[in-house]
């Protein structure tokens, strides 16, 4: 089920045991090493800057040297963990 939200950002949500696997597409705001070499991806979330995306990266993603820069295009698949300040994806992949 494809659906664009109030946010302008388009969603996939396959249920897999209770937890929700969503692709995000938008553009990368900030790409933060968080000083142990884990990435997290943070993706605008809306048009005034008030809604985020913290995209916490992959293990695979680990120490390496990523292409992504702040203004890419993006779409990132994670399970969703919730929402703090910001939506919460966990285990991410980039698609492309």
């Amino acid at each position: 089920m494809e659906q664009s939200t109030k946010y302008g950002i388009f969603l996939l949500v396959f249920l897999i045991a209770g937890l929700a696997i969503i692709s995000v597409s938008g553009v990368l705001k900030q790409l933060i090493n968080d000083g142990t070499g884990n990435y997290i991806a943070r993706l605008a979330g809306d048009r005034n800057g008030k809604a985020m995306i913290d995209c916490h990266l992959d293990s695979q993603y680990l120490h390496s040297d990523l292409s992504l820069r702040a203004g890419d295009s993006v779409t990132i698949r994670g399970t969703c963990a919730g929402r703090w300040v910001n939506i919460i994806l966990l285990e991410c992949i980039v698609e492309k």
